[in-house]
């Protein structure tokens, strides 16, 4: 509470009691509890402190301010006061996580939420330099001691993608080789080849939070260059792979950071192609959505969901009118909520149109957030006396994206292609590794060259049941390129294989 009058509080703690509702429990035990008061306290230097200003004229003071010590958002404010009158100026003051060669450190504390399920307890956002050339960036954080804080982070590039997203719910090995969802004190996150500029990294601490201890102090690290994977893959157009037939070669991966991770391989042509999302949301029909909503149709769960690969860097979303006579438009955007793309909204990188009968609209990124997009439709009005008028629509979104390599087999499903059917990947817990194989069948004509990139993608497997909803948390690990040249094999009869 802002302002509190003095004077002595109570304060009150309580619980329903057993069977008291439907479902109903109560609470029995000792309960923790802390009340704190703070206080306001200059924290600028303002000069000059006072003006006089007569009408009509203007008059400049400046403020001069000395960042905090530890890296994150403080807020301030400049308080204004005339004989008749106050009023404040907001300010933020932000101090970037310090980033040299070796990456850089930053520490917080969890203070807890509100018990709310579904929305954010807290949120904690950092911001850091990237230099250029960084063969990949890691950030990670460390709870002090409490597994059970559901923590989502979210590294987000210079353009405002969410380059790559992470949870501490994870996969955990139990008996043999069986494995449950659960959690651990650790999240780490990853991009390939980062773009120079200035990254956030967005904590999101979700309701609700555990009640064993009243704060939970938390640190975290960036770091460049930290992933080992090695490959014996070709290198060059020099090599070459005949058609038709099978070559092996040898792929290691270590796990080096401080969260155990499932991994898959997305191996990728340089080149690209422009492929059509099927909707994934069973509860919805992209071909033929009512408007207004019909119930249970709402904004994001019951709208179409697509899944955006990553290595995307344009996607066009569009509407068109089946029957009706209003005018319809349309919105689409990752669950996270940012960006949000719509005709409505002019932004950087946005490209729209509407009629009253369609509506599209195209976001062009050097890398658009990848997982899961929903898309919302919608009519735009005024409406007549009786309300939105009835229509039914139909729904179509493209990705032009880094073309997929069916050529190359491996032990691993893709999730970019295979979705929501994902089960097939390596766990590896901090410090261990794995060698395993991956194929090349070259298909094209004999003479073609063909070069790609082998990422080694890794995801949260807790994020398909949801701490909020459905979403695919996924960052790019690796990067293993590959070339070769087609040839042809004289008096084969049988594939060949090749170990490398």
């Amino acid at each position: 509470m802002a302002g509190p009058p003095a004077g002595q509080w109570t304060a009150l703690l309580f619980t329903e009691q057993n069977g008291a509702t439907k479902g109903g429990k109560g609470t029995k035990g000792t309960v923790q509890w802390d009340a704190s008061i703070w206080r306001y306290a200059p924290a600028a230097a303002v000069h000059p402190s006072s003006l006089t200003i007569g009408p009509g004229q203007t008059a400049t003071a400046t403020m001069s301010v000395t960042g905090p010590r530890l890296a994150g958002d403080t807020d301030e404010s400049i308080v204004v006061s005339a004989p008749a009158e106050q009023t404040t100026v907001p300010v933020t003051v932000r101090t970037m996580v310090p980033v040299g060669a070796r990456g850089g450190l930053f520490q917080g504390v969890l203070t807890g939420g509100n018990g709310r399920g579904g929305s954010a307890a807290q949120t904690n956002t950092y911001f850091f330099q990237v230099p250029a050339g960084e063969a990949e960036l890691a950030a990670s954080v460390a709870l002090h001691s409490d597994p059970g804080e559901a923590l989502v982070g979210y590294l987000v590039d210079p353009e405002g993608q969410t380059a790559g997203y992470s949870s501490n719910y994870t996969v955990v090995p139990k008996t043999g080789s069986r494995l449950v969802a659960g959690s651990t004190r650790y999240l780490e996150m990853y991009h390939v080849a980062p773009q120079a500029g200035q990254w956030e990294l967005v904590l999101e601490w979700e309701n609700p939070v555990t009640g064993n201890e009243l704060t939970e102090p938390f640190s975290g690290a960036i770091r460049f260059n930290q992933v080992e994977a090695f490959s014996l893959l070709p290198t060059s157009t020099s090599t070459l792979l005949l058609k038709s037939h099978t070559a092996y070669f040898e792929v290691a991966l270590a796990n080096t950071g401080v969260a155990p991770e499932a991994y898959f391989v997305d191996p990728r042509l340089d080149q690209t192609t422009t492929i059509t999302l099927k909707n994934l949301n069973p509860g919805t029909s992209a071909s033929r959505l009512h408007l207004p909503p019909r119930l249970g149709q709402t904004f994001p769960l019951g709208t179409p969901l697509y899944l955006v690969p990553a290595g995307t860097t344009q996607l066009n979303a569009s509407l068109s009118r089946l029957a009706g006579t209003g005018r319809v438009s349309l919105a689409i955007s990752p669950l996270n909520g940012d960006p949000a793309v719509s005709p409505g909204i002019p932004q950087t990188g946005v490209t729209a149109a509407s009629t009253r009968t369609s509506g599209r609209v195209s976001l062009s990124e050097p890398e658009i957030t990848p997982g899961l997009w929903a898309l919302a439709p919608g009519e735009v009005g005024p409406y007549p006396p009786g309300g939105a008028p009835k229509e039914i629509v139909a729904a179509k979104v493209t990705a032009v994206t880094q073309a997929f390599d069916r050529t190359v087999r491996f032990g691993t499903d893709d999730l970019w292609e295979v979705g929501l059917k994902f089960n097939r990947f390596y766990y590896l817990a901090p410090g261990q590794s794995v060698v395993t194989a991956v194929s090349i069948t070259p298909t094209a004509a004999v003479g073609t060259q063909v070069s790609g990139t082998l990422y080694v993608d890794d995801f949260t497997l807790e994020s398909f049941v949801g701490i909020r909803g459905v979403l695919p948390d996924s960052d790019e690990v690796a990067a293993l390129p590959y070339s070769y040249t087609v040839g042809r094999c004289f008096g084969c009869l049988v594939p060949v294989k090749r170990r490398y």
